[in-house]
């Protein structure tokens, strides 16, 4: 199951038309980019300096920031340096944040939730655990190559989850997940 595109617009469209997610990975700005919204959520990560505008707001992007962007926010990013520009871009409908929500958890709540934060800084061990997922997602996997895929979007939406409730002083676990422990 390809999730892993060479271009923005491209798992923008994946998330969209399959209503499921897609990565975008870039170490170089590649074209100027007009304010813009698209029909999924976006979770963006840092790893170099810049600015982005959220609506109307703008914020410093530092090396390590997360930002969430719902559908409805317009947003542009800036980089500082066109020539190193390293970020993830993690597009995701709202029907898999939807179908992948439980009666415990909400994945909406944290694009669309009263208490939706649009950037979080992150140290560099959470950076480093979010990088990770994130290229899980471009390995072709030999064996249930769609459902590790899965899976892994869902461990991506559900440490951004933890991320932001332990910020917001709610005492969350920071070892592994039962998932995580089982499968290693």
């Amino acid at each position: 199951m390809k999730v892993f595109f060479p271009t923005c617009a491209d798992a923008i469209e994946k998330a969209v038309n399959e209503k499921s997610f897609g990565l975008y990975y870039a170490e170089k700005a590649h074209t100027t980019q007009n304010v813009h919204v698209h029909d999924c959520s976006e979770l963006f990560l840092s790893l170099s300096d810049g600015r982005f505008l959220i609506d109307g707001k703008i914020y410093d992007i530092k090396k390590n920031c997360l930002f969430l962007i719902n559908s409805f926010q317009a947003h542009k990013v800036s980089p500082l340096d066109e020539n190193n520009f390293v970020r993830y871009s993690f597009h995701v409908h709202s029907k898999f944040l939807l179908d992948n929500s439980t009666d415990t958890i909400s994945l909406n709540k944290y694009f669309y939730g009263q208490n939706k934060i649009d950037k979080m800084e992150l140290s560099q061990e959470e950076s480093d655990k979010m990088v990770g997922l994130f290229k899980a997602l471009t390995i072709d996997y030999e064996f249930a190559d769609d459902v590790y895929k899965k899976i892994y979007a869902i461990e991506i939406l559900l440490e951004t989850g933890r991320l932001l409730e332990t910020r917001n002083n709610q005492k969350i676990s920071i070892q592994q997940t039962p998932l995580r422990r089982a499968l290693y």
